[in-house]
């Protein structure tokens, strides 16, 4: 019979296949960097030599690698509050009659992101005032300022130190919880 079995419409598609919009930009700023190397390839099997246009396309790669490094430092704390990233279920199986040893691999995971997190933050802040007192910048055609180039590594660390504050809220309350 019609009708029977099926689901309503919804607007905009199945709402369990849409991509969460941090997703999205991530896949956006992955397409541009696949598009800047194409470019890039292109240009450098046809566009040299005697048909060359008088530009270099060395900004094109760099532009890429500066796009990958924006997006892995950003994407990493989205990975990690999401819990998306790669994990092992191994040791949280076996472990889980152990309640102690499951919460201690809990919190060794945190003290590990927040050191991450405080390395990236403290030496990476350093990097970019050291780079923006200097001035210095790349040395191809797009003559990108390091200091915004290396801006990625503390915000990252930011970032992930936010995700660690979250995590430490969300596992203190959670234990409360389950003391009472």
């Amino acid at each position: 019979m019609p009708g029977q079995g099926t689901q309503p419409e919804v607007p905009g598609g199945d709402p369990s296949l849409r991509a969460h919009p941090a997703i999205t930009m991530l896949g956006q700023g992955l397409f541009i960097t696949g598009l800047l190397i194409v470019y890039e390839m292109v240009g450098r099997k046809f566009l040299t030599g005697e048909v060359r246009l008088g530009t270099s396309l060395a900004w094109a790669e760099e532009l890429a690698q500066y796009i990958v490094a924006w997006v892995t430092m950003i994407f990493i704390a989205f990975a990690a509050i999401s819990d998306e990233h790669v994990s092992s279920s191994v040791l949280p199986r076996r472990v889980r009659e152990l309640p102690v040893i499951r919460i201690l691999i809990d919190w060794a995971t945190v003290i590990a992101m927040a050191a991450v997190a405080l390395i990236w933050l403290g030496p990476g802040s350093n990097m970019v005032f050291t780079d923006y007192q200097s001035g210095a910048s790349s040395t191809s055609s797009l003559q990108a300022p390091y200091w915004l180039v290396h801006l990625c590594i503390p915000i990252g660390g930011l970032l992930l130190l936010g995700v660690v504050g979250w995590k430490v809220w969300a596992r203190l309350k959670a234990q409360l919880r389950g003391s009472d």
